[in-house]
């Protein structure tokens, strides 16, 4: 158990039960989002032989686009609106955010209002990006209490 989880565990121990909770959750986002990324360069686990060429074929990924930029992307459908599943999301600490803009909003102020980016342009119902991370948290087995 020398893990980066166990370390802060040691050098900050929860104090309640929901706190470890969301830790936990937080770090088996980073965990998956780090496997994921080595599976997509095909990098190996520690331990594994290289075992030859792969029998699997390869995919091209040059011209896939990530799930919130497919326009006829169908997400999964919530019993909820997309913006109570944001706040569940951020209540548990399963909420992976994308990264901030440093020059602030990218679009320009309008009516419409996106709380999960933070930024003007499209609502937070619009946001495929959001809808796209709800997906992969249900795929994951959280959210469950939120499907059709």
């Amino acid at each position: 158990m020398d893990g980066d989880f166990f370390k802060l565990l040691a050098k900050k121990p929860a104090t309640k039960f929901d706190v470890l909770l969301a830790r936990a959750a937080k770090y088996i986002n980073m965990e998956d989002a780090h496997a994921s990324k080595r599976e997509g360069r095909g990098e190996k686990r520690k331990g594994n032989k290289d075992e030859g060429p792969s029998k699997k074929p390869k995919m091209d990924f040059k011209n896939k686009k990530p799930a919130w930029q497919r326009v006829n992307a169908v997400y999964t459908p919530l019993t909820v609106p997309i913006t109570q599943a944001l706040m569940a999301m951020e209540g548990k600490g399963l909420l992976s955010r994308p990264r901030s803009y440093k020059d602030g909003p990218r679009h320009p102020k309008s009516d419409k209002f996106c709380r999960f980016h933070n930024d003007y342009g499209y609502t937070t119902e619009e946001c495929r990006h959001l809808k796209s991370e709800i997906g992969r948290l249900i795929q994951n087995d959280y959210l469950q209490e939120y499907v059709c």
